[in-house]
């Protein structure tokens, strides 16, 4: 482990105890248990004192395909709870081969600096030149400086500015919820440059590659790999509309009448121009796009499924090349594409409703109205005007306008929802309400998919749908801290990753074994976020997911009954009834 102390521009390197891979796998169990020891949930999350965590897997860096993640463990600025990310590309597995399986993020650049990482090598340098660009302009000085094989890591104005939901660009992928990028931003860290010239050894390289085998084979037969593959995440669009779960206008309707002009058949006849793969993968789902921008060509990688979402049916917009835009401004200023777009619709509808006053009242984009779109997004980045309140999120904003906009404010404990009505899928609902970093689709191990696709159960029944929630939960924690990559979950089982964990390392890895690990790591996060201060109370939905009906569709009528479902929830983790925290020895409300 590495260990950077910004104030005092001092690198040195620590060993970890066997006994934290034992119980946390790596990665974002690592990280989880990294922040628990190293901070007080009660800390401001851009303080001096406060921490960030860079966490490989043990499968990072090895040709287990998705296993090119990194993990970003922090106390959230935005929600003000526990926080964590998860970057693709080629980052992660060049930090492990510079010899590295986490690094930890302390204290405060007295000026803008940058870590650079070169095998063993690890010094903070200057980073005046870069500050104040955005992340492409940063990387491209960057690579010209130190020289094109360092993998990079930045922030953009987004992150200087500390925008609440800044994130972190690793080349073109990014580390994007909970606003990692304004701690880096409250650091003064512009940057990480690494390099690794190093291998990885494998307990028995020759049966890991045999369990390999199996593998590759299923991700080639896989239907829903090749739609991947061929039409990347947008592919879902199509298939949510037709279900009514594709949220529409701020949530108000799963129906978008404009699907077919922004999902991924289109998205690829009109944009893209090439795939493009992270390290060890067989799906290449990011689809490089080519759009223009203030008379010159700009290419971003993307947009995948969630920024086509938000940005595009939540804010009523039928372009494609406004949604691709919207991606390409947001990853240069380094921010969340997820909360930016639910940002803008919440405030469109505000707008509809003429509740905005002051300095908010200069707000007057409507839903379906794009051309206004690239000035918001800056505004927001350089916090100018009323993107100052717009850079605090949604939680905020509904505090700022009052008049019940609290009911339509799509958060839960501060952070924005992923693309999934759960009026459409009542357990994705419980997985959102119940998720530690708040309104997420990915802690829940997309829930919606066996509910919807596996044919095995009925989506629109609350009931069973609390062991299916943990269950996913768990192995969304497994595959986070292997780490291998959520998209391979469905061709991948446990004793499958048991035993590619086991031939790498040479530990006794089991199925069962992992799943203790992953409710380990599920109670370390949920203790953290009692002890930051959230409660039973936040394990919630908007009020218009429970109390209003949806008006159209396939699932007309719809409400998520999220109590029927949160009681069964708590016993099947054994968690208290009353507290929502975790019961039993090694847990209690003042540590871990």
């Amino acid at each position: 482990m590495l260990r950077v102390d910004l104030s005092n521009a001092r690198t040195e390197t620590e060993r970890l105890e066997e006994r934290m891979f034992d119980r946390y796998l790596g990665g974002r169990g690592l990280g989880a248990a990294l922040l628990s020891e190293e901070i007080s949930p009660s800390i401001d999350p851009l303080s001096t004192d406060a921490r960030l965590i860079l966490a490989t897997g043990p499968l990072t860096g090895t040709m287990a395909p998705g296993s090119s993640r990194a993990s970003v463990n922090f106390k959230s600025p935005l929600t003000g709870a526990y926080g964590f990310s998860l970057a693709g590309g080629h980052f992660g597995a060049e930090l492990k081969y510079a010899g590295y399986d986490a690094v930890i993020i302390q204290g405060r650049s007295r000026s803008p600096s940058m870590l650079v990482i070169d095998d063993k090598r690890a010094t903070v340098t200057d980073a005046e030149p870069y500050w104040a660009a955005d992340t492409i302009e940063a990387q491209e000085a960057i690579h010209h400086d130190l020289g094109r094989d360092f993998e990079i890591a930045c922030i953009g104005p987004a992150g200087e500015n500390l925008v609440k939901y800044a994130n972190i660009i690793f080349g073109r992928r990014a580390a994007g919820r909970c606003g990692a990028g304004a701690v880096l931003g409250s650091k003064k860290l512009k940057a990480i440059a690494v390099r690794g010239t190093g291998n990885i050894t494998l307990h028995d390289i020759k049966q890991f590659d045999e369990n390999l085998k199996p593998v590759f084979e299923a991700v080639k037969k896989d239907a829903e790999m090749i739609d991947y593959r061929f039409y990347g995440t947008p592919s879902l669009v199509r298939a949510l509309n037709e279900l009514g779960m594709l949220p529409t206008r701020n949530f108000r309707t799963g129906v978008f009448d404009g699907a077919e002009e922004i999902g991924g058949e289109r998205m690829r006849q009109k944009l893209v121009s090439r795939d493009s793969a992270c390290f060890a993968c067989a799906v290449a789902c990011g689809k490089v796009s080519s759009i223009h921008y203030r008379g010159e060509a700009a290419v971003t990688e993307g947009p995948e499924y969630e920024t086509v979402y938000a940005l595009g049916s939540n804010c009523g917009i039928k372009s494609i090349h406004s949604i691709a835009l919207s991606d390409y401004l947001c990853d240069r200023m380094g921010m969340d594409t997820i909360t930016t777009g639910s940002v803008i619709a919440f405030m469109m509808e505000c707008h509809e409703r003429q509740v905005l006053k002051g300095r908010l009242g200069e707000f007057k984009i409507k839903f379906g109205k794009y051309a206004e779109l690239p000035r918001v997004i800056e505004a927001i980045a350089r916090r100018e005007g009323f993107g100052a309140d717009l850079a605090e999120g949604v939680r905020h904003l509904a505090k700022a306008v009052g008049h019940n906009s609290d009911h339509y404010a799509m958060h839960v404990k501060g952070l924005e929802l992923g693309g999934y009505d759960p009026r459409g899928a009542k357990g994705e609902g419980l997985a959102m309400a119940t998720s530690e970093r708040g309104g997420c689709h990915h802690a829940g191990g997309y829930t919606m998919f066996p509910e919807v696709f596996s044919g095995k159960m009925d989506r629109f029944t609350p009931q069973g749908k609390a062991s299916l929630v943990k269950e996913l939960r768990k192995k969304q924690l497994v595959f986070d801290s292997a780490i291998l990559c959520v998209f391979y979950s469905g061709v991948v089982y446990l004793d499958a990753v048991a035993n590619l964990l086991k031939h790498a390392t040479g530990s006794d890895f089991t199925s069962s074994r992992l799943l203790e690990a992953a409710e380990h790591i599920s109670n370390t996060e949920r203790i953290f976020n009692y002890r930051a201060g959230v409660r039973r109370r936040d394990d919630d939905l908007p009020r218009r997911l429970i109390e209003t009906p949806m008006p159209e569709g396939p699932c007309k009528g719809q409400r998520v009954e999220l109590e029927l479902m949160l009681k069964e929830f708590y016993e099947e983790c054994g968690w208290d009834s009353e507290s929502g925290a975790p019961k039993g020895e090694g847990y209690s409300a003042s540590g871990r």
